[in-house]
């Protein structure tokens, strides 16, 4: 829908000069008809001025607040926010932050997609590998003994197929001490 339009255009300091600009939409490279004005003619994407859009964001309901009565806020709501409680049915690992030192610094135009994390028990399935005797462990992860050793001592970061092989290998050592 409209919502998911993102104009640009070649950067233009002149307002005048900015509105006979082509502009096109980020996503498709398609062009766009922009209304300035207000006018709403159909087909065309309303513009808003910056004063505006610091109005609307001004009285936009906070997300993750909840109103005295602990109902999410509405636009309307005054008085001390508190937290809003949510619940789901579906279990899952999310997140919005981004380590922005591999990535663009923030200067992209796309929106960041919410992160899902891996496991954060990575150094406790090493821990617990690291009890049983060095040899048998390193040879069902498919390691060296050295390899091994050396990943008990440094930690590896969570990616890759050695990781994945520790949480598997340490999921079946536990499965075979719960009988």
């Amino acid at each position: 829908g409209k919502d998911d339009l993102l104009p640009i255009a070649p950067f233009e300091a002149d307002l005048a000069k900015a509105k006979r600009l082509p502009w096109v939409d980020f996503n498709t490279g398609k062009p766009l008809r922009l209304d300035w004005h207000g006018s709403h003619m159909d087909g065309t994407l309303s513009v808003i001025r910056l004063n505006e859009y610091i109005e609307l964001y001004h009285r936009h309901p906070e997300a993750k607040a909840a109103d005295q009565s602990g109902d999410p806020a509405g636009s309307e709501t005054i008085g001390l926010l508190g937290r809003l409680r949510v619940r789901s049915n579906k279990i899952a690992r999310i997140g919005k932050e981004v380590d922005r030192l591999d990535q663009d610094e923030g200067a992209s135009l796309e929106p960041d997609q919410p992160v899902e994390y891996e496991r954060d028990d990575l150094a406790a399935d090493i821990e617990y590998l690291a009890t049983f005797p060095q040899a048998a462990t390193a040879s069902d992860l498919g390691l060296t003994e050295r390899g091994w050793r050396k990943i008990i001592k440094v930690r590896p970061n969570s990616k890759g197929t050695t990781v994945e092989r520790i949480r598997e290998v340490a999921a079946h050592y536990r499965s075979r001490s719960d009988r």
